[in-house]
Formats: C-alpha cells, structure tokens, sequence
C-alpha cells in the first residue's frame, strides 16, 4: 500500500496546487483517493483471482483431454490384443 500512499499524496499536492488547500479539502480528498485506489486494489485481486481460476480450468481441461486420450489408447489396444 506503500505505492498507493504515495500516489494519494502526489494526486494531493496536485490538487492542492489546482484547487488551493484547506483541512476539509485535505480530508475528503484523502478519503476519496483512498477509497479509489482500494476499490483499485479489489479489481486488480478479482482480475488476480479470475486469472488463477482460469488457469486452474485449463489445467483441468488438459487433465481430462490426457485421461480421455490414454483411455482410448488402452482400448485401442485391448482391441489389437484380441484373437
């Protein structure tokens, strides 16, 4: 979260700058850059997240595609093995 204060306190001096300054001002910006950059930080894990899981349903896929090819190889091969 480091980062992220330190791209709140830089959005306030521009701010600051822009607007002028004042405690109220100060405040309610504060919150306002933190509750984005939170809401930020919940996108950036549910794209994580999504990512992972999508990465675990190929696995999966490619899993069950290997146990299907193998199980037609075995019955290929019982069919060859018959008189």
């Amino acid at each position: 979260m480091t980062g992220h204060a330190e791209k709140a306190t830089a959005l306030l001096q521009v701010a600051q700058t822009q607007l002028g300054s004042g405690s109220r001002f100060e405040a309610v910006s504060a919150a306002s850059v933190h509750a984005q950059l939170a809401q930020v930080e919940a996108t950036t894990g549910l794209a994580t997240a999504v990512r992972d899981l999508t990465a675990a349903l190929v696995d999966e896929e490619k899993t069950v595609d290997q146990i299907s090819t193998d199980a037609v190889a075995r019955d290929v091969a019982a069919i060859g093995d018959r008189p």
